[in-house]
């Protein structure tokens, strides 16, 4: 089993994207506090790791609903996601995860504030 930690990245993402391409059967992804990732890098690192099984994203401020978009239709072998603290989340979030994600045993999204409660 594969994983990559990289916690509360701020800046040089260039960097550490050249030494992530070296997993090349990466299964899970610990991105917590990344707070410099956007929602087109976390689309490059599904487009890159489509295999993925578990992704923890918390505390990334600027992902947004297509960030999540774009990582659930690239990892269709999503079990379990974290993005707790990722509060511009909302409903379109909840129905690409149900939509894309038929194998998803955890779900934390705790924190979404844009998120209804009757979706929850």
């Amino acid at each position: 089993r594969r994983a990559l930690k990289a916690r509360g990245v701020s800046s040089g993402y260039g960097r550490r994207a050249s030494t992530i391409r070296t997993f090349t059967r990466l299964a899970t992804l610990r991105i917590q506090g990344c707070v410099s990732l956007s929602d087109s890098g976390v689309a490059s690192l599904a487009q890159r790791y489509p295999a993925l099984d578990s992704v923890h994203a918390g505390g990334i401020v600027s992902l947004t609903d297509a960030g999540v978009g774009s990582l659930t239709s690239s990892c269709r072998q999503l079990r379990r996601i974290s993005l707790r603290n990722c509060a511009l989340l909302g409903d379109a979030t909840a129905a690409s995860i149900a939509g894309d994600c038929p194998l998803l045993e955890d779900l934390d999204l705790s924190g979404a504030e844009a998120l209804n409660d009757n979706v929850a």
